[in-house]
């Protein structure tokens, strides 16, 4: 494909992994871009550091993953040799080829069976097609890993894994929380006769702005204080905290969100505080 140094205005998709829809959870694993004004249409998914997608899950088979991105796979190549032949054949018609393309890409981003999902359509400007592909692969896929939702979810399984070494894994359930009006997801909720006794929450405060680990902590703060009020909480929580590692000013906002928290009757400890996790979990 020739190019110069023309902007061209491209459409986007972000290719979603979720393979459990209760959940509502997602990994971004791939991109897929059209430029119509010059017949692109490519496509890049994540088949090679497969494993920090399938542990993101709790963890999931691998299997599940590899069966899903090559079927995807298979359909993308697919669907590029279609866009490809028409983009020859059909410029001479009236609807032409940035049509054709166009039409193709948003068929296949408004499909919404299986564990493959897309984002909405986004726009960027951009010369070249394939660069741009690989850029944006980079920010949205290479960098979902460092994010603070992630560390977060990895928290979580740490926090799983130490009641599992104590068989109390089964006592626990991801559960939304509420009032009908209000609610928010906690991931190990502990239920007796229709009853909520202990509820655990793994928080990561490492974010690398202050500002960001005191917004995060406050809405916790307020989330807590909120279904308080609606009295659908047991008398105490427990938030296994992941601190900041070093920067005085994270360590400043790390401690104004922990008195936030506390503010709200949440108990926190540290994630690494493992006896305390196990002995509340028991009561």
């Amino acid at each position: 494909m020739e190019l110069n140094n023309t902007m061209y205005v491209m459409e986007y998709g972000i290719v979603r992994f979720s393979p459990f829809v209760e959940t509502e959870e997602f990994a971004n694993i791939g991109i897929v871009l059209i430029a119509p004004e010059v017949g692109f249409f490519g496509s890049k998914i994540q088949s090679r550091k497969y494993s920090r997608i399938t542990n993101f899950f709790d963890p999931l088979p691998r299997d599940i993953y590899l069966s899903a991105t090559r079927q995807l796979n298979i359909e993308l190549s697919r669907i590029a040799k279609v866009s490809a032949n028409y983009s020859i054949k059909q410029r001479y018609f009236d609807f032409g080829e940035k049509q054709i393309t166009r039409l193709v890409f948003q068929d296949l981003l408004r499909r919404k069976e299986g564990a493959i999902r897309f984002s909405p359509v986004k726009l960027v400007l951009a010369a070249d097609p394939q660069e741009k592909l690989q850029e944006l692969y980079r920010h949205y896929v290479d960098r979902e890993f460092a994010t603070p939702v992630y560390n977060e979810r990895l928290l979580e399984l740490e926090v799983r894994g130490r009641l599992q070494d104590f068989d109390l894994a089964r006592d626990f359930s991801s559960q939304k929380v509420g009032d009908g009006t209000y609610q928010a997801r906690f991931p190990f909720v502990k239920t007796l006769d229709g009853s909520i006794k202990r509820i655990i929450k793994p928080l990561f405060l490492g974010q690398e702005r202050p500002e960001a680990i005191i917004d995060h902590g406050n809405k916790w703060a307020y989330t807590v204080t909120r279904l308080r009020k609606a009295g659908v909480l047991p008398k105490e929580i427990l938030f296994p905290i992941r601190p900041p590692k070093d920067g005085q000013k994270r360590l400043v906002a790390y401690k104004e969100a922990i008195e936030l928290l506390n503010g709200a009757g949440v108990s926190t400890i540290l994630a690494d505080e493992k006896a305390k996790i196990i002995e509340y979990a028991l009561g």
